[in-house]
C-alpha cells in the first residue's frame, strides 16, 4: 500500500489547492466496514481513493533454488565503549547468521482507483502509469543480511473502466483498475548464534628431561624429581570482598584501595571483556582446597567494584567440617564433663 501513498490531485489551480488521495486495504474486515460506513447502508464511498488487495498467489518454481541449502554469514561488531558512549576500533562481538533458502512465490495485485470525475483519473493515472514504466524495484528492508529485502513491481495490464457506455446517471464513482506481479519470498527465522573467543588456555605443564622420562610420564603420569606442587599467590596482594553479588577489591590487609578493576587487568596485559572475564574464589588459607572454588561472571565495573554473577553449580556442599547449623545449645545446661 506503501507503493501508491501521496500522490494528490489538483483541487483548484488558481489557489494551488493539492488533496492527498489516501490508499485503503481492498479486502478489509466487514465488521471495520460497517462501522466506516456510521453502521446505514445509505453511506456511498467517498472518491477519490485507491484500494488495493492481493488479487493471487502463485507457485514460481523457476525460481526456486536448493530448497534444503543453509547459508552461513560471519559478522563482527565493533568494540562498544561503555565510558565515553562511542565505538572503538576494535573487535567486539562476533555472531554467526544462518540463513534458510526461502521460498519464492509470484503475488498478483489489484488497484482499484476510484473517481467521482475524469479530471481525478487522468490526475492519478498520469502519476501512476509514468512511474511503473513498466516496473520499480523495491527495497523491502533495511536488513543487510536479509537476501530476500530487493524485489520488483511490475506493472502488467490496465482495465481502464468498469462502467459501460452509455453510463446513464445512477453510476457515479468510476474505477480503474491496474494489475501488478511481484516475485515475493517466505523465509523461516534466521539462527543468530554469538560466537565465543578463547582468550586464556590453562594446562597443566610438566618438564621431561629425557624420553625416558617421557615414556613414563605417558606411562604412569609421573616423572621423578619434578616439581609435584604448586603455590598460587594473588597479584599484587590483593584481596577482595564479595557481599551478594557485589566484588569489592581491598589491599593485603583488607582495607580500602584506590586501585581499580581496570588497573589491575591492565597490569596483568588482560582486558576486561563484560560477560566473558571471570573470576576464582578460593579459601584464603588453603587454596589448594578443592570443596571451595566458586566461579563468576564479572560485569559492570566501577573503580574498585563490580558485579560478579556466581555459578550456583560451583558453589561447595555441606560436608562433615560445614554442617549445618539446626539447634543452639544452652552451655549452662549442657556442657562437656
Amino acid at each position: 500500500m506503501r507503493l501508491f501513498a501521496n500522490f494528490q490531485i489538483e483541487i483548484d489551480r488558481e489557489t494551488e489547492t493539492y488533496r492527498t488521495v489516501p490508499v485503503r486495504y481492498g479486502d478489509a474486515n466487514r465488521m471495520a466496514m460497517h462501522i466506516l460506513k456510521q453502521n446505514s447502508e445509505n453511506v456511498i464511498n467517498s472518491a477519490p481513493f485507491i484500494s488495493c488487495w492481493v488479487q493471487a498467489l502463485e507457485i514460481s518454481p523457476e525460481s526456486r533454488r536448493a530448497p534444503m541449502e543453509v547459508d552461513k554469514v560471519q559478522v563482527f561488531e565493533k568494540k562498544f565503549n561503555y565510558t565515553t558512549n562511542q565505538y572503538d576500533n576494535e573487535l567486539g562481538n562476533t555472531y554467526q547468521i544462518e540463513r534458510h533458502m526461502p521460498v519464492p512465490y509470484n503475488l498478483t495485485m489489484q488497484v482499484d482507483i476510484w473517481t467521482s470525475n475524469s479530471d481525478q483519473k487522468f490526475q492519478l493515472l498520469e502519476q501512476i502509469l509514468t512511474l511503473y514504466n513498466p516496473a520499480v524495484d523495491i527495497n523491502a528492508t533495511d536488513n543487510p543480511f536479509d537476501w530476500t529485502r530487493l524485489s520488483i513491481v511490475e506493472l502488467t495490464s490496465v482495465q481502464w473502466t468498469n462502467r459501460s457506455i452509455p453510463t446513464g446517471v445512477e453510476d457515479t464513482i468510476d474505477i480503474a483498475t491496474l494489475m501488478f506481479k511481484m516475485p515475493i519470498h517466505l523465509t523461516v527465522p534466521a539462527r543468530v548464534t554469538k560466537q565465543k573467543l578463547i582468550h586464556q588456555i590453562i594446562s597443566s605443564v610438566v618438564t621431561a628431561k629425557s624420553s625416558t622420562e617421557m615414556a613414563q610420564f605417558r606411562n604412569d603420569g609421573s616423572i621423578p624429581g619434578a616439581d609435584s606442587s604448586y603455590m598460587v599467590t594473588t597479584y599484587g596482594d590483593k584481596v577482595v570482598n564479595l557481599t551478594g553479588n557485589l566484588l569489592t577489591l581491598l589491599d593485603k590487609d583488607g582495607s580500602v584501595t584506590t586501585d581499580t578493576w581496570e588497573d589491575l587487568f591492565l597490569e596483568r596485559g588482560a582486558d576486561f571483556r563484560t560477560g566473558v572475564s571471570q573470576v576464582k574464589l578460593m579459601d584464603a588459607l588453603v587454596e589448594s582446597e578443592a570443596n571451595f572454588q566458586v566461579y563468576g561472571t564479572l560485569s559492570e565495573p566501577t573503580g574498585p567494584q563490580l558485579t560478579a554473577t556466581i555459578d550456583t553449580d560451583t558453589l561447595p556442599s555441606n560436608s562433615a567440617e560445614t554442617a549445618t547449623v539446626d539447634a543452639i545449645i544452652n552451655p549452662t545446661l549442657a556442657y562437656p564433663g
